[in-house]
């Protein structure tokens, strides 16, 4: 059935894996673990599909800008190292040139 080809699949699988909270096959297809991932964690991993990387990584070709690591509220960043730890300390915000690249691919 093609009636959902064109539609990002976002599984969520609340059981620990080893590698971390997620992961992206191919364009539209995110699967994210860890019973204890926050609220934040399908969000990091369904951003990935849309084709954002960690504002932290520096060679994507997506990252426009580079930022120290665990030093921002953007989602794409890592709190503490692990974006799936329970903190005060939240990340919600997305960058305008971020938004440029996620735009044209929602529908």
């Amino acid at each position: 059935d093609k009636k959902y080809t064109d539609y990002y699949k976002l599984f969520y699988i609340k059981e620990k894996e080893n590698k971390g909270g997620g992961y992206r096959k191919g364009d539209k297809y995110t699967v994210c673990f860890n019973p204890s991932m926050n609220d934040e964690g399908p969000v990091h991993e369904l951003l990935h599909a849309l084709e954002l990387s960690h504002t932290f990584d520096g060679y994507s070709p997506n990252t426009l800008f580079t930022y120290k690591k665990s030093d921002t509220d953007n989602i794409m960043d890592y709190v503490d190292g692990d974006f799936q730890k329970t903190t005060n300390h939240t990340n919600k915000s997305l960058y305008h040139w971020q938004w440029q690249i996620i735009n044209p691919k929602i529908r």
